[in-house]
This record gives structure tokens, sequence and C-alpha cells, in this order.
């Protein structure tokens, strides 16, 4: 059987799952489904994005916080290396966390696809998922470059389920972005989370 033809099976299979929102099969078959992003990552590049477009579709409609597998760490840095910036970005909240501290390069191509990217809904909830995810960490955020910072200007509706979420109201993000001493940063910081999340603002310190 032909590789092309392997290819659009799979691509069909992905897309009825992420399509008819069945949870449990998708969990069921995430650690099979990471696999495929090297070689989903690949094909983007080389101007054949379906795959990495359902892969994207399903990692959301699993709405499960951490979709990645543990045995597919070690390939994120070659992801990184060999990503278009627009598969770096889109890919970038469901690749393991601990590779970004392990490696500062990652930050480095990370903020360096987000400065080439051009704007879309998806692409801006993907940077600013990702960066409140790095700002939550002390040791790390002093690598993002000031610029990164303008996409919260963009307030995108993240997903229910996110890191961004799940980190985005913590002290250590409040502290960053007070931090950077940009009211209209900072403004849209407070919009974003107040709208996104109910946070008062006791809990964030103000």
């Amino acid at each position: 059987m032909r590789v092309g033809h392997v290819s659009s099976l799979v691509v069909q299979k992905l897309e009825t799952m992420a399509f008819d929102g069945d949870l449990d099969e998708l969990r069921s078959k995430r650690k099979a489904i990471m696999t495929l992003l090297l070689y989903a990552i690949r094909q983007e590049r080389d101007g054949q994005p379906e795959m990495f477009s359902i892969f994207l579709r399903a990692a959301r409609a699993s709405e499960m916080l951490d979709f990645g597998w543990h045995h597919v760490d070690e390939f994120v840095p070659h992801l990184y290396y060999n990503a278009s910036p627009c598969a770096v970005v889109l890919a970038s909240p469901h690749t393991p966390w601990h590779s970004f501290i392990e490696d500062l390069y990652l930050i480095e191509r990370w903020t360096e696809a987000v400065s080439l990217v051009p704007y879309t809904e998806e692409i801006a909830q993907s940077v600013v998922n990702k960066l409140l995810r790095i700002a939550s960490s002390g040791t790390i955020s002093e690598y993002i470059p000031a610029e990164v910072w303008l996409w919260l200007k963009r307030r995108p509706k993240l997903p229910p389920t996110c890191w961004g979420h799940h980190f985005g109201t913590s002290s250590q993000v409040v502290k960053v972005v007070r931090g950077l001493k940009d009211v209209e940063v900072l403004k849209s910081y407070l919009l974003l989370i107040w709208s996104e999340w109910s946070t008062s603002w006791d809990e964030l310190g103000f």
C-alpha cells in the first residue's frame, strides 16, 4: 500500500474522531496520535498541511490539559529545528513543558517563530496560551522578548481546557506582566483574564 494512501486513510480516521467528538476514543488514541506529530509537521512544511490540521483539531477536541506523551518528548527539539514557524507556534501548546526548561534554544526558536507568523485567531490563541505557561515559570520568563507580550492585545478567546487557563492567573504571571511596565499590555491581560475566568482583583493582588 502506498505511503500517500496510508496517509490519506490516517487523515480520514483522525478527522472522523475529531468531528464526532468521541472523547473516550480520542483520549484512548492519544499516544498513537502523538506519534504522528513529527510526520504531520514534515508534511506541513512540504506544503501538505492536512494531517497537521487534523492533529490540532483532534488535540483540541480531546479537551485534555495535557495531550502529549512522554515517549515523544525526546523528539521535540527535532520538531522545533525542522518545523515551519506556523507549525512551531500551533504545535507548542501540545508539546512538553519541561523541554523548554531543559533547552533554552526552544524558547528562542518559539519566540522567533512568533515574530514571523501572520495573525489569525488560532495563531493568537496558541501564542497567548504558551506565553502564559512560560510566564508562570520565573526561571525562563525573562527570555521572552517584550514584543511577544504584544500578542495579549489581541485578546484571543482561549480553549476552555488549556495551560493558559491553568496558569494564567498565577501570582508569577501577574508579577511578570506588571514588571513589563506597559499599561496597554497590562490592561489587555486583565481584560482577558477577567472576561475569560471571572478572576477577582484580590486574587490578582490588586
